[in-house]
């Protein structure tokens, strides 16, 4: 008994040791979408003066692309991971629509959502189209 103890110890200090050294790995994965978006974006829109980036998940726009005081461009990226039999959640549905509507509120001339695979791309394409909003270009990052 005490060395299946030992062993299951072992595996939890193994798993506790990965932990910390992955860290936040969906706000990493996100961070980086988040600046893949802008240099695609920079490249799409190359006389917007003023690139805004929110790396960190949170409430804000995460990309905003202004000249002046006028938002040319404004992008939210999605990086929901899930395996391949997986469908999205409720409280993942939720937030596609509230960063839907999120991008279709701003006074931006362009709006983009962004994915990282196609999978998403399909669900949250079936989520855009249901919204009845049209003026949001949906892009997975991987194109």
């Amino acid at each position: 008994m005490k060395e299946i103890i030992d062993l299951l110890k072992s595996e939890i200090e193994y798993f506790k040791k990965l932990k910390v050294a992955i860290g936040d790995l969906h706000g990493h994965i996100h961070s980086l979408a988040v600046k893949v978006a802008k240099l695609h974006l920079s490249r799409l829109y190359p006389d917007v003066s003023e690139w805004k980036t929110s790396e960190k998940y949170g409430s804000g726009i995460d990309v905003i692309g202004k000249d002046s005081d006028r938002i040319i461009v404004a992008a939210e990226v999605k990086t929901t991971a899930r395996s391949e039999k997986e469908s999205l959640g409720s409280q993942q549905r939720k937030k596609i629509k509230e960063d839907i509507d999120k991008l279709d509120s701003t006074d931006a001339q362009h709006k983009y959502l962004y994915v990282i695979d196609n999978k998403n791309k399909k669900a949250i394409a079936g989520i855009l189209r249901n919204s009845g909003v049209k003026n949001i270009k949906l892009v997975n990052l991987f194109d």
